[in-house]
């Protein structure tokens, strides 16, 4: 009489069915928060209202939910994974001759090259779809909001200017104080 074989869930040693044992464990499926990304915060810092909506229901809100479900899975009845590694030697990698492994580092060279060209081609797309976001948001505007943003701009510029001058200023305070500069 045979046996059905199963698979032990933590280990994967697979054994007839009299060798293991079935459990109920829970398993998460996923989860439900509302979250927002940088580019929400900036489309919320550029004005865009359901943008700004995604940020506050971020920020407040309190209905975060995880879903799990039960399954049955099956595991060794005794110590697990134990007679997998009894029962399978380990196996080496082949050996690779020199010109094999030059032709493999070359290779991982030109996929590499491949990755950093395709990285810098979506940021260009991104920043060109940014460019005529913007271009268009401009030209959505009355010519009110247009000096409250150039104003708005300035300050943020300022802002950041006055932000950087004091970290070198406290910077400065620093070196001075572990006498690293000299009066």
């Amino acid at each position: 009489m045979a046996y059905t074989r199963r698979t032990c869930h933590k280990c994967g040693y697979r054994d007839i069915q009299p060798n293991m044992v079935q459990k109920t464990v829970k398993v998460n499926t996923g989860q439900s928060k509302a979250s927002a990304g940088a580019n929400t915060w900036t489309a919320s810092l550029l004005g865009d209202k359901k943008a700004t909506a995604a940020v506050n229901r971020s920020l407040w809100g309190t209905s975060n939910r995880k879903y799990t479900r039960t399954k049955q899975v099956w595991e060794c009845s005794g110590r697990c994974g134990s007679k997998q590694a009894a029962s399978q030697p380990a196996q080496r990698a082949p050996r690779l001759t020199a010109e094999e492994k030059k032709l493999q580092a070359i290779e991982n060279q030109i996929s590499a090259q491949d990755r950093i060209i395709d990285a810098n081609a979506r940021i260009a797309i991104a920043n060109a779809k940014i460019a005529e976001l913007d271009a268009e948001r401009l030209a959505n505007m009355s010519p009110g909001e247009r000096v409250i943003n150039s104003i708005l701009d300035t300050l943020k510029l300022m802002l950041k200017l006055a932000l950087w001058g004091a970290a070198g200023v406290f910077v400065l305070f620093l070196l001075f104080l572990f006498g690293i500069v000299g009066p």
